[in-house]
């Protein structure tokens, strides 16, 4: 039996709200949410999933649908399917959330659309959107054997290679394509420039616009590297991150590092983004 003391469950930030999970299956979650004052959780929707919050204490506005209501402890909410739905924290306050089915597996699909203007993307649990950009002063469309083999990879596992771009060793350049695809597809896969030299800025880049950095991803594609290249493979700086409800991978340029990548990145991508979009 697993047992979680909600009383003790505490994760404040002062730059946003913080998640933690109490319970996860494939049928639903269970998590608590922690809002220092006036921190948000923008409007959203889900079809083909409910959601219940429940205040565990403090105060918050609570939005469902085209009602607003300030809610104290004890107070419970539901934001049926397809319902927008948000929460402003009044004071600082936790709240218990519980989701069914778990959107990662909702069979209707998503709708992740919400008042500040991002994409919407609707899919099932099966198909994704992919933008994929290619780093590099040297090479283009016609000779990016990494951008092929991706294209290849993701593909064959059901998802849709929906944005493709090569831009050059150039912050500005890297940074225009990372935030333009960001919102328009539901994951970004950026190749090229982790490594120690000069020109190798594509990390410096895109990890400032990370919401949350999955320092995970990093430290296991380097273990892998490691086993596959020798200690060299430790030299890289792979990472990962959440940029609004779109999640982004940062990988090195050869046809192996993208290989290795995509295969950690694919086994999880449903799972980040059934997180990140609840």
């Amino acid at each position: 039996m697993e047992v979680s003391d909600v009383t003790k469950v505490r994760s404040f930030d002062a730059g946003e709200f913080e998640k933690v999970n109490l319970f996860e299956t494939e049928n639903f979650f269970a998590d608590v949410y922690c809002f220092e004052e006036g921190q948000t959780q923008e409007l959203h929707e889900h079809a083909g999933s409910d959601k219940v919050y429940h205040v565990l204490e403090g105060e918050a506005e609570i939005t469902v649908g085209d009602e607003s209501l300030s809610v104290g402890a004890g107070g419970t909410v539901l934001a049926g399917s397809g319902k927008p739905h948000g929460v402003v924290a009044e004071e600082r306050a936790r709240l218990l959330v519980f989701m069914a089915p778990h959107p990662a597996h909702a069979d209707s699909g998503c709708d992740h659309g919400d008042e500040t203007g991002h994409a919407e993307h609707e899919h099932d649990e099966s198909d994704f959107d992919f933008g994929f950009v290619t780093v590099s002063s040297s090479r283009d469309k016609g000779e990016d054997e990494s951008g092929d083999r991706a294209r290849e990879i993701i593909e064959d596992e059901g998802h849709v290679f929906a944005e493709y771009r090569v831009v050059s060793d150039d912050t500005d350049e890297i940074r225009d394509a990372v935030g333009t695809l960001v919102g328009e597809v539901d994951v970004v896969v950026v190749s090229g420039g982790t490594g120690l030299t000069d020109d190798d800025v594509t990390p410096e880049t895109v990890r400032p616009a990370f919401d949350k950095e999955v320092l995970g991803f990093g430290e296991e594609f380097r273990r892998r590297s490691v086993d596959e290249v020798g200690t060299r493979g430790m030299l890289t700086r792979a990472t990962a991150g959440v940029v609004d409800d779109t999640v982004v991978f940062v990988l090195p340029g050869s046809v192996g590092a993208v290989e290795t990548g995509l295969s950690l990145a694919l086994g999880e991508v449903h799972h980040m983004l059934g997180l990140v979009r609840r």
